[in-house]
């Protein structure tokens, strides 16, 4: 597990790296308002735990600041961080995940039954690593840069 965890440490660069968005957002246009919400995973170890507050925070500083509105709406942006942590080493190591996506019903072909699915319509990944103390915040900063991004390419599509 340590080897696993150096390893994507390294690639890391004991930082922020920022993944490339899905898309250019064209199913993005026609949407005037963004709900938000937060999954982390429960039961994560204490010395890496990412505090949900702090990163719908960071989502709502972007949002605010590029003008767009928060509340309840067809298009939801979803934030979620999976963590790994080295204990001997007091290092945290997260994979950040940022997607729009509206739900739509549809039928499916095989079977003719009517369900309601996820459509994804914008997605952006980060990796954050660092020491055990402050992870939450790097996590925070990693969300703040890819929501920028979800930022320019929602302004781009209206």
């Amino acid at each position: 597990m340590r080897t696993l965890i150096g390893a994507i440490a390294g690639i890391a660069l004991f930082g922020v790296f920022a993944g490339s968005a899905h898309a250019d957002g064209e199913g993005l246009s026609g949407f005037q308002t963004v709900e938000v919400q937060v999954a982390v995973p429960r039961g994560e170890s204490t010395p890496c735990k990412i505090d949900p507050g702090l990163l719908r925070a960071r989502i709502a500083e972007k949002l605010q600041a590029g003008g767009i509105p928060i509340g309840t709406s067809a298009l939801t942006l979803r934030a979620s961080a999976t963590t790994l942590s080295d204990a001997i080493q007091g290092r945290c190591i997260s994979s950040v995940l940022l997607e729009a996506y509206t739900a739509q019903t549809t039928v499916l072909q095989a079977t003719r039954n009517s369900i309601v699915a996820d459509i994804p319509l914008w997605r952006a990944t980060s990796i954050a690593s660092s020491d055990a103390v402050g992870h939450s915040e790097r996590v925070g900063s990693a969300i703040a840069i890819i929501s920028e991004k979800f930022v320019a390419a929602f302004k781009a599509n209206q």
